[in-house]
């Protein structure tokens, strides 16, 4: 990599952080991360309170999740254009295939990793299943639910560029398939950056969030 290429880099990173379409583009893809998250995180929720009804469905429902979790998302982007279309809508839709069943995954072993004193709590009260969840177990597991959502954070923005190079016609993906399309690499290594810089943020941002949901564990970071 010789110097006049990594001049040509920066010229691309600078002319794309200049660029108001370019931040566009960039809030896009944020939005469409940020929503297929959060209704994984709403999967994750409704299926642990349904759990809740009884131990033997609890352990319905995380095998069956193991299971869907072993299925490759990028399999079902046939599919998913298929039902949305090609747009942000499959993009999203991508995202929640693709982060739904770890957020699960990793929240149910959050929830199993609490002290045998909340349980005891909750029997010594007569608080029912559901009511101890949200309102014993949930404020435990906040700060490791909070982690889990910042690694799939990152899991999420690799569906997001997958979905959009392949059919939309907006977003980072999107402007790192014309690039490709043109064999412009300094404007992808450019897009590459500034994706991770951009995740880094929003990584950053949930820490600082964890810190003061969980002041008792410190600030973490890592």
């Amino acid at each position: 990599m010789n110097l006049a290429f990594l001049q040509e880099v920066f010229h691309s990173f600078v002319s794309l952080i200049i660029s108001f379409d370019f931040w566009w583009q960039a809030a896009t893809s944020l939005v469409r991360v940020l929503t297929g998250v959060c209704l994984g995180v709403i999967y994750a929720l409704t299926l642990i309170a349904i759990g809740q009804s009884s131990p033997p469905l609890e352990k319905g429902i995380a095998g069956l999740n193991s299971g869907i979790r072993y299925a490759p998302p990028t399999a079902f982007i046939g599919i998913i254009i298929f039902w949305f279309g090609l747009g942000g809508q499959a993009a999203i839709a991508l995202i929640c295939l693709g982060t739904a069943p770890y957020i699960l995954l990793m929240f149910l072993d959050t929830l199993a990793q609490r002290p045998s004193a909340y349980d005891d709590f909750a029997k010594l009260y007569r608080v029912n299943r559901l009511d101890a969840l949200f309102r014993i177990y949930a404020p435990y597991a906040l700060p490791g639910w909070i982690r889990a959502v910042r690694v799939n954070i990152g899991a999420a923005w690799t569906f997001l560029v997958v979905a959009e190079m392949i059919g939309a016609q907006s977003g980072v993906g999107y402007l790192m398939a014309i690039s490709q399309r043109f064999l412009r690499v300094s404007d992808m290594i450019a897009l590459i950056i500034i994706v991770g810089l951009i995740g880094l943020t929003t990584d950053m941002i949930l820490a600082w969030i964890q810190a003061r949901v969980s002041p008792w564990q410190g600030k973490y970071y890592g």
